[in-house]
């Protein structure tokens, strides 16, 4: 179990780091071209390979275990295939829906952030000399008139 964990967790890690960068670029990467048939018929296969070798490995080593064909499919091993069939099904659809939130990402960042060819950059203030009598400020103010005596 904690080496499903693992792989689950290295696995929606690579998701999210590729979506991401889907949404920052605008580049979804290079998706698979393969219909969901062959990769349902790919999948299955691997798994029962998997299924298959790990069997033969228990009955070359563990005690009581029946070796050879009868170790992978007696006891109920047969179940194998309709279940390698069902979680390959799983599997299919999960890439599907990757592959289509890929693809929203990677179209969410055109339409959002548009590319413009240079940076827009504002220009400086433009600075006004004010004469120094004009404003209320000027100074000081004229000196008293004397009056004469």
């Amino acid at each position: 179990m904690p080496w499903t964990v693992l792989a689950l967790g290295a696995g929606l890690s690579a998701f999210v780091r590729r979506a991401a960068h889907a949404r920052a670029t605008g580049d979804a990467g290079r998706l698979s071209r393969l219909s969901a048939r062959v990769l349902w018929l790919i999948t299955t296969a691997g798994l029962l390979a998997l299924y298959s070798l790990q069997e033969t490995l228990e009955g070359m080593f563990a005690t009581g275990h029946p070796a050879g064909v009868a170790g992978v499919v007696g006891h109920g091993g047969w179940w194998a295939v309709p279940a390698a069939a069902a979680i390959a099904v799983l599997v299919v659809s999960l890439l599907r829906v990757g592959r289509t939130l890929l693809r929203l990402a990677a179209g969410a960042q055109r339409r959002v952030l548009p590319r413009s060819p240079a940076p827009l950059v504002p220009r400086a203030p433009a600075l006004v000399r004010v004469a120094p009598l004009a404003g209320a400020a000027a100074g000081r103010a004229p000196p008293p008139l004397r009056r004469p005596a």
